[in-house]
């Protein structure tokens, strides 16, 4: 019976133990939960804050990007147009005048030739160089 008694004062001895110790850690932790709650209320403000930040930052970039498209597609319609106009207006009659000029100059010097050898229908030969 004495073990008993002693066993069962020892029992309430650990859990009184384990009953301080658990009150001096909530004691911690509370006191903890106070210091931390200022950090953690400013540090989600500022979360918060970063987030509207970004957001705008995101805004403006999108705004800029859309713009930058809007000018490529404007820059690009132009060039288009500028080509067309260079190859129609410079270009085209540049290469017509130089075919022109290319099939004179063959025919002068065929002319050329044809009357230094004598040839041709109205000199009584036969035509050939």
């Amino acid at each position: 019976m004495l073990f008993v008694a002693l066993f069962a004062l020892l029992t309430v001895g650990m859990l009184a133990g384990i009953l301080i110790a658990v009150l001096f850690f909530n004691r911690k932790f509370e006191a903890f939960a106070q210091k931390a709650d200022p950090a953690i209320t400013k540090l989600t403000d500022t979360l918060e804050q970063v987030q509207r930040v970004t957001m705008t930052i995101g805004e403006r970039a999108d705004s800029i990007l859309a713009r930058g498209e809007r000018m490529t597609d404007t820059v690009s319609d132009n060039v288009e147009k500028t080509s067309y106009v260079v190859r129609n207006t410079v270009t085209k009659p540049l290469i017509e005048l130089s075919s022109l000029m290319n099939g004179l100059s063959k025919g002068f010097s065929a002319w050329g030739h044809n009357a230094t050898n004598g040839g041709g229908a109205d000199h009584g030969g036969n035509g050939r160089a």
